[in-house]
């Protein structure tokens, strides 16, 4: 799923890139298309990185005592 979402934002991108081509001094964060795929992209990412965050803290928790 998180591969999905990240292709799907890569392709937002590009036709963002290629939409605006005439406006090169527009960011493409004011496309409201890629800023809608961008939402679940950050989700995603946060959801499979807390359980790796989660294993560090423990780790120097168990470091600490």
């Amino acid at each position: 799923m998180v591969g999905i979402v990240a292709i799907s934002m890569q392709v937002c991108m590009l036709g963002a890139m290629f939409e605006e081509e005439e406006e090169e001094a527009k960011e493409l964060s004011d496309s409201f298309l890629v800023f809608y795929v961008k939402l679940p992209c950050a989700i995603a990412l946060h959801f499979c990185l807390y359980p790796e965050v989660a294993k560090g803290m423990n780790l120097m928790k168990f470091a600490n005592n």
